[in-house]
C-alpha cells in the first residue's frame, strides 16, 4: 500500500516537473503566437506607407493654381519631397514652391478650370516649363550633358562622332552615308552632341564656322525620337547659340 502511495506521489511530482520545462512543441506554439501578432503589425505598417506613397505619386501632374495680383497663376505637381513631406509645385511663371497635402487639395485646378487654361494656351506653355525645368535638373545632376567636340584624333571624341554619323544616318536615310561621314569627320567642322550618362549620344549637330564672315553654317541636325519630346532638340540649339555668340564671335547662322 505504501509503496502504491510513494510511486503515485513520484507520477505527480514526474508530471509537475514536465509542466516546468515546457516541450518542444508547446515552446513553438508559443513563439508563433507572439510573432504572429508582430508580423500582422508589420505587414499592416508597409501596407499604409505603400498606400500613402502611391496616393503621392499619384498626384504627379496634376494642376493645381494660387492667387497673385488677383489672377489665377497655374501650376503642376513634378514630385514629392521626403525630408520635408512637401509636394513641389512648378508654376508658369516659372516660380517654384513647396506645399503640404492640405494646401495641395484646397488648390487643384477643377476641370472646368483646366479645360479653360488649355484653350488658352496656358497649360501648354507651363508644359514648355516643366520640359525645361526637368532637362535644368538632369544637367546639374549630371545626367545629361552638351558637348563641343571636333575630329582631334581623341579616342573619346572620335566614338561619339562615329555615333553621332551613325544617328544622321539614320534619321536622313536618303542622304549617301559617305557623305555625311565626310561632313562628321571633316577637320574643317564641329559638332555639339547631346550626353546620356557620359557615354551615349542622343542628338547632336555639326557646323562649320565661318569666324571672318561672323557666320556658321549647320550641315545636320538630328536628335532622337524619346528626347525630342522632352525639349531636348530646343536646347540644343540654344547651347549652339550661345556657343556661337560667347566663344566664337558668330552672330548669325545659316541653315
Amino acid at each position: 500500500m505504501n509503496a502504491g502511495v510513494g510511486e503515485t506521489k513520484k507520477q505527480k511530482k514526474e508530471e509537475k516537473e514536465d509542466k516546468k520545462h515546457p516541450t518542444e512543441l508547446d515552446q513553438f506554439i508559443a513563439v508563433w503566437f507572439l510573432q504572429v501578432p508582430m508580423n500582422l503589425c508589420q505587414a499592416l505598417e508597409v501596407s499604409i506607407v505603400e498606400k500613402v506613397k502611391r496616393e503621392n505619386e499619384d498626384m504627379a501632374g496634376r494642376y493645381v493654381f494660387k492667387m497673385f495680383c488677383g489672377e489665377r497663376i497655374i501650376g503642376s505637381v513634378t514630385g514629392y519631397d521626403n525630408e520635408t513631406s512637401k509636394f513641389k509645385i512648378v508654376y508658369e511663371d516659372c516660380n517654384n514652391d513647396l506645399i503640404d497635402k492640405e494646401i495641395l487639395l484646397r488648390t487643384l485646378a477643377p476641370p472646368t478650370l483646366v479645360d479653360w487654361m488649355f484653350d488658352s494656351q496656358r497649360i501648354p506653355r507651363l508644359l514648355c516649363i516643366l520640359q525645361q525645368k526637368v532637362l535644368d535638373d538632369e544637367e546639374q545632376e549630371g545626367r545629361l550633358g552638351f558637348v563641343f567636340i571636333e575630329n582631334d584624333g581623341v579616342d573619346e571624341h572620335m566614338i561619339w562622332l562615329i555615333e553621332l554619323e551613325n544617328l544622321f544616318s539614320r534619321h536622313l536615310p536618303h542622304v549617301p552615308k559617305e557623305y555625311i561621314v565626310r561632313r562628321v569627320l571633316d577637320l574643317n567642322n564641329k559638332s555639339v552632341l547631346v550626353i546620356r550618362r557620359n557615354q551615349d549620344v542622343v542628338g547632336g549637330i555639326t557646323y562649320r564656322p565661318f569666324l571672318s564672315q561672323g557666320f556658321m553654317e549647320i550641315a545636320f541636325c538630328a536628335v532622337m525620337a524619346n528626347e525630342l519630346i522632352k525639349g531636348c532638340e530646343t536646347r540644343l540649339m540654344n547651347h549652339l547659340k550661345q556657343h556661337a555668340r560667347d566663344m566664337e564671335g558668330v552672330t548669325h547662322l545659316l541653315t
